[in-house]
């Protein structure tokens, strides 16, 4: 860590009183399985456990466990406040969202002052979006010149710290799954999954801390209406317009107040589509566990050839983005098997829309 004497990369020699039996690395609970060793700890680290080095020697055991980024800055927010040096420094050493992707993770932690601390760099450090260049109509994207009955293309958009990091977790939470196929065939009859419950479980919980985190924090997907001056009263977080108030955009002027109002809103309606696939998501989780629970093979039996047929290539995003009726179909098939099964204690605790 360059520049910064507090948060320079050391290295330290751990002298032990006896001899070494041993030395082993604990394998904890990771969604990525074998996968992670493959990866950027970046794109591992929320749904992976740190390191942890077990030590077997005559006297004891010694466990020692590799910080990665996301415990480092966890560790900063129990010792410092988020406008103080050392947490100011990690943030400008990690840029294009890395930082406030962890912010995200880190508000949903059991440690009270660090889920607030994640929460106040969040928009703290986040920033706001600007406009690089307004709409315009694509034959000339430098004249301001209206003209009537063309295509017109949308503004460029610098978006905030605050979209690209929010957007880093959600895929980062999804990428195991993401083009995993659902599905594979065994024997040439069975349809056995290639998930599991433990992954679904984890997945979804991580997912429900991120939808959490936007349902405590509503301004993120509600901008200002056109004609509403940009003020405390407004819906805006406070934290937000904080942000927005020390903006390079001079909000004195109704030109800049305008492009400010329109970046706000721009940038609202993608947190609130990744809201939506996060939803989504959930859901999905849900209805696969319950199809986990209730024996895959037979359900899927129940489905047409055309549509087995398409099961056995189907990833995991295309059953959230595109194919419905597949959807549709595992979900009527699990119903009919909680029909065949139907007993006096079994019941529907839970089935998504």
């Amino acid at each position: 860590f360059p520049f910064q004497s507090a948060m320079m990369e050391t290295r330290h020699v751990l002298r032990l009183p006896c001899s070494v039996w041993g030395i082993s690395e604990s394998e904890g609970v990771s969604a990525y399985g074998t996968e992670t060793n493959m990866v950027p700890v970046f794109s591992t680290q929320h749904l992976s456990p740190n390191r942890e080095i077990v030590i077997l020697t005559a006297n004891e055991i010694y466990k020692l466990y590799v910080l990665r980024p996301i415990e480092q800055l966890r560790s900063l927010l129990a010792k410092f406040t988020a406008d103080s040096d050392q947490v100011s420094a990690f943030f400008k050493l990690l840029r294009q969202g890395q930082a406030s992707a962890m912010c995200v993770h880190l508000a949903s932690d059991t440690n009270h002052r660090v889920a607030a601390g994640a929460a106040q760099c969040y928009f703290r450090y986040g920033g706001e979006p600007k406009i690089l260049s307004p709409s315009v109509p694509p034959e000339d994207r430098t004249n301001p010149q209206v003209y009537l009955g063309k295509a017109v293309v949308g503004p460029d958009i610098l978006y905030s710290d605050k979209l690209h990091g929010l957007g880093l977790y959600l895929s980062r939470i999804l990428r195991p799954l993401w083009k995993t196929p659902l599905v594979q065939r065994t024997h040439g009859v069975l349809f056995e999954p290639l998930f599991n419950e433990r992954t679904l479980e984890l997945i979804r919980e991580r997912l429900l801390h991120l939808r959490d985190f936007l349902d405590t924090n509503p301004s993120l997907r509600n901008a200002p209406s056109p004609l509403e001056p940009i003020s405390t009263n407004t819906s805006l977080n406070s934290s937000l317009f904080k942000s927005t108030l020390h903006s390079n955009l001079d909000t004195t002027d109704p030109s800049h107040h305008r492009q400010l109002q329109d970046a706000l809103r721009y940038e609202s309606g993608q947190f609130q589509s990744l809201y939506h696939i996060a939803d989504l998501s959930i859901e999905l989780m849900s209805l696969l566990s319950l199809l986990c629970q209730h024996r895959l093979p037979l359900i899927v039996q129940a489905l047409s050839k055309e549509q087995q047929q398409d099961l056995t290539i189907m990833t995991y995003s295309d059953l959230l983005l595109v194919c419905r009726q597949v959807t549709t179909a595992l979900l009527s098939a699990l119903l009919a098997r909680y029909q065949f099964a139907a007993t006096s204690h079994l019941q529907i605790s839970y089935i998504p829309e």
